[in-house]
């Protein structure tokens, strides 16, 4: 398990934390502002796993099954 070389820890623990309380399934929201907030926290956890996971470690021990990389 290799990362990236990180300046800054805060960036991979909100990683880390981004990942623990996303919404997985927005995209099945009616509620637009859940799938807006959902839809976002999806972008910016996947800017952030292309800088700080780019193995996909991390990204796959919360992921559901099917969103795994």
């Amino acid at each position: 398990m290799t990362y990236k070389p990180l300046e800054d820890k805060a960036k991979l623990d909100h990683y880390q934390m981004l990942l623990q309380n996303m919404d997985w399934y927005y995209d099945y929201s009616d509620d637009n502002t859940a799938y807006k907030m959902g839809a976002k926290q999806y972008t910016e956890a996947v800017v952030l796993r292309d800088e700080v996971d780019p193995e996909w470690v991390i990204w796959n021990e919360y992921a559901p099954e099917e969103m795994r990389g």
